[in-house]
């Protein structure tokens, strides 16, 4: 399942101005994402969701997870 959501996480906002830009930030929720899991799908169904020109930012832990580069 993955919610994009329209209202910014607790203590955030989704307007942020950087010099003389300014940027909307989307929370994208997600399951539980699994050790070595292929993140393509993820992607796939976010991009139909935004426009040419608009971009993704993803945690590196959610990359290190999905890579399987964890210790225990």
């Amino acid at each position: 399942m993955i919610n994009i959501n329209k209202d910014a996480n607790p203590g955030k906002k989704l307007k942020i101005k950087i010099d003389n830009n300014e940027y909307l930030r989307f929370p994208v929720a997600t399951h539980l994402i699994h050790i070595k899991e292929d993140l393509s799908p993820i992607f796939e169904v976010i991009k139909k969701k935004y426009k040419k020109g608009d971009w993704i930012a993803i945690s590196e832990k959610f990359l290190t997870i999905s890579e399987g580069e964890i210790n225990s």
